[in-house]
Order: structure tokens, then sequence, then C-alpha cells
């Protein structure tokens, strides 16, 4: 194409009426060139600028033939006022476009894009048909669908899918189902061009008007969550037909598994017609451009999952660091409370126990700081302590246990564990032999308990203590210490 200041003059065309936005679409009705520099501009201050009243169409080089199989000038012509025309090189120019416009509202591969007014970032692609460009008969086809949908108004022109004139509307074509089954079988390999992308399945047409249907686990080996990341409307794709029902006119077909198959010559739908995807479906007709942006959109989303784990894994390693912080603190913990507890011992100096109250309780904390670790401590909380005024008379009295016994099962009571020890039989403390009622003490309504100072022996001696409830939690009262036929218990 000529591209000299002289021809490119020529083809601009004139500035519409009461638009200033339209001003640098040049003179006559002949396509604009729009090259790279120019995207950014012309896509914001004119393709999504409110104003625009006119539709727009935009025709792209083929990118293996090179030039434009659909002749932008032709259109223009034939458009006239109706539309702005415009013609795009497929490469940076597209790419530039690609990036200022609204995801999936380009134009790119040999194919052309109606623009119509009210285009913006939540635009809907299928509003704005894209119409693929493979080979001459198909750019007749393409510029009379485009002339029809913007000159004559015919919705069905200007959208995706297969398409006839209108004023054809009333002559339908025969039936090739039966063509169908006479060309191809089942496990064939055929051409054939997507017409219609839903969020689990594409429909692909094999032949005019007979679409098979390839769902979205045959699109591709990978893990698929939109067919539109793998296929594009109007894009010829090789398939695998996988069942045929000519009796409710449907079948299925795989993309996938027709990867790296040649496909079955093309046929011809009718005596006299070419035929059917012949032009276009050969690798080097098939558009590099989506293959690409396919690949790209794989890596950017690779890429934001690696971003992610990393900051996952930064949060992780913080994570570990307070964790290891916090390690370090406890065992300083660790170390003060046995520091403590090594004073509290040596503060003792090996007392006994049963010398005085003081003495007995703090001997219990300090069982129960031996014996129980953080997590026990938690489950099993100390509680509130004292002596009947007959408990340490009685503990000195008795014979046939040591003291050191009694402490470690008073530390269990004290903390309720006792119940869950084998052998210690925790039960209340009745006022006689069995059947007597349970002994409660009228002034606090404290109750009396029992257990087994000794296991696995029928004349254990026994430990009697008050349970006494409170507002603010119970109080444990170690009243005594007997034998086992003893059922008394201080109050």
């Amino acid at each position: 194409m000529d591209s000299t200041p002289e021809s490119i003059a020529a083809r601009e065309p004139p500035a519409p009426p009461n638009a200033d936005v339209h001003a640098d679409l040049g003179a006559a009705h002949a396509a604009r060139t729009l090259e790279a520099v120019d995207v950014q501009a012309f896509a914001q201050d004119f393709l999504l600028s409110p104003e625009r009243a006119a539709p727009v169409v935009a025709i792209s080089s083929h990118p293996t033939r090179g030039g434009y199989l659909l002749d932008p000038d032709a259109l223009a012509r034939e458009l006239g006022e109706l539309a702005d025309v415009v013609q795009i090189e497929t490469g940076e120019a597209t790419w530039a476009l690609s990036a200022t416009l609204p995801e999936r509202l380009d134009v790119y591969g040999g194919a052309a894009r109606i623009w119509w007014p009210g285009l913006g970032e939540t635009s809907d692609p299928y509003r704005h048909p894209l119409l693929f460009v493979r080979s001459p008969d198909e750019a007749e086809v393409v510029q009379r669908r485009i002339v029809a949908a913007i000159r004559d108004g015919d919705k069905a022109a200007g959208s995706y899918g297969p398409w006839r004139p209108r004023a054809n509307a009333k002559e339908t074509r025969a039936d090739l189902w039966p063509r169908l089954l006479e060309v191809y079988k089942v496990g064939d390999v055929v051409r054939g061009r997507v017409t219609q992308i839903r969020a689990d399945f594409v429909l692909v047409e094999v032949l005019p008007e007979v679409q098979l249907l390839a769902h979205i686990s045959e699109l591709d080996w990978t893990f698929v969550t939109d067919p539109a990341n793998i296929v594009h409307l109007g894009e010829h794709v090789r398939v695998k037909i996988l069942t045929l029902d000519p009796a409710a006119r449907k079948g299925l077909v795989s993309i996938k598994k027709a990867y790296g198959v040649d496909p079955l010559p093309a046929v011809t739908p009718c005596p006299g017609e070419p035929p059917f995807l012949e032009d276009g479906s050969d690798d080097a007709d098939i558009d590099t451009q989506p293959a690409l942006a396919q690949a790209q959109s794989r890596a950017a989303r690779a890429d934001e999952e690696l971003q992610s784990v990393l900051a996952d894994r930064k949060d992780l390693m913080q994570q570990l660091k307070a964790a290891k912080e916090r390690e370090v603190g406890l065992r300083r913990d660790l170390r003060s409370l046995e520091d403590r507890l090594r004073v509290v011992e040596a503060q003792l100096g090996g007392q006994d126990p049963a010398g005085s109250e003081v003495a007995f309780l703090t001997a219990i904390r300090m069982e129960y700081a031996r014996r129980c670790d953080e997590g026990d401590r938690q489950r099993y909380p100390l509680q509130r302590m004292r002596l009947g005024r007959e408990f340490l008379e009685r503990l000195r009295e008795l014979d046939g246990i040591q003291v050191e016994k009694v402490v470690q099962v008073c530390m269990q009571v004290a903390c309720q564990r006792a119940h869950e020890v084998p052998g210690r039989e925790v039960h209340p403390l009745r006022s006689g032999p069995a059947g007597a009622a349970s002994q409660l003490r009228a002034r606090d309504g404290a109750k009396a308990w029992r257990c087994s100072l000794q296991d696995n022996t029928a004349s254990a001696r026994r430990l009697h203590w008050w349970d006494i409830p409170g507002a603010d939690g119970r109080t444990i009262e170690f009243a005594s210490v007997a034998v086992h036929d003893d059922f008394s218990i201080p109050g």
C-alpha cells in the first residue's frame, strides 16, 4: 500500500460535523491508518468518547500473509458518512491498542471489528463483534456483514456467529447433516470455526449452520477456567469428532485431542460452493496473536501466583520469627519460675508440710508446679484452698501413709483432677454405709467428698474435704484424713 504523505493525505476522511474529536480523521471517504503512536489518543479521545455518535470499523492486517484481505478504503467508500474506518497493522500498533482498550475489545490478526457508540470500560465484547478474515472469500462476506449491520441495521449481521443476508431470510439452506454424515465420521479430525463461547462450552461450525459442541474439558490439556482464554470467536480450529447424533442434530467434538493431527481436506457443503473453510485453516494462516496473548495471559497468572506464594512465604517467615521470639520469652519466664521455686524450696528449708497450714498449702502449690505443665495448668486450674481446723492434727495422728502422698492427692483434688486418676474413687461422703445420705453443711452450702489416698486396697486411707460453692468460684477445704470405715468430717 502506498504510504507517501500525498497518498496518506488523500485517504484522510473529512471531519464529522459537531465533533472536534473527529478532526484528525481526515478528508474524503477513505480509511485512516492508525499508527502505534496515535493509538492512545485515538482510543481515549475519540473511540471511548461518550459524544461519539457513529460506529467505527477497524481492519487489522493479516499476520502471515501481510497486507489487508478486507480493503479498508473500499469499505470506507461504501459506508460513506455512516461510519469511520481505520486500518491498523497487526503488531506493535495492535498491542498498543490492546493495552489501551478494555479487555477483549481490541482487534488483531486480520480481523475486523465494529465499535458501536457507547463503548466504555464495562462494555460487553459480544456487542462489538470481532469478525475474522482469513481469505478473499471471507473478506467479501465480512464486508457485506459490516455494510448490512451499519447501513441496513441488520442486527444479525453485526453480531457473532453465522449470518445470511436479510434479503434471503425466507430462503433456508438445505439440511447439511446428511452431507456431514457422508463426508465425516466419529474419530475424524476436521476443520471448524468457533461461533459461540459460553461459560462451560464452545460451539464449532464444521459445515455451514452445522455446529458441534466442545465441552470446556475438551478445550485444552491444562485446567481451563474460561473458554475465552483458549479460543476466540471466529477462530479456525481443528476438532476431533467424538459423537454424532443426526436425529437430535447435535454432536460432541474435542479441540485438545486434535492437537498435532492434520485435518481432513475441506469439503464442499453443496454442489457449486467452495470447500468450507478451505482457506485460512492451515497452520500458516492461524492467528499468532491470540496464541501469544493466551501464553502471555497464562504467564501473567503464573507470575501473580508466584508473587502470592512469595508474599505468603514472607508472612510465614515473619510469624516464625515472632514465634521464636515468644519461645525465647517463655524460656526466660520458665527459668525465672524455676529460680523462684528453688528460692521457695530453700526458704522452706526442708520444713515438715504438716507443721503449719502455710507449709502444707505451699507444699501443694509446689507439687502442682512440678507435675503440671502449661497445658495442664490451663485445663486444670488450681482452686482456692484452706485447711479445716482439725486437718493437720488428724494428719499427724494417721499412720500407714506418708505426708508427701497426702500432699500429692490434695493437689489432685485442688485442681479437680482426682476423679480422672485410676483408683482414686472420688465420691460424695455419706453419713454412713451405702445408701446413707450425702453430707451437706448448712451454713455455706458445702458438700462433703472423699477419695482414696492409696490405690488397690480396700483398707486404703481416705481424704475428706468440703467443696464450698461461691459467686466468684469454689473453695476446697481439706477437713481430715481417715481410715476406710470412718465417715466423720469436721464441720
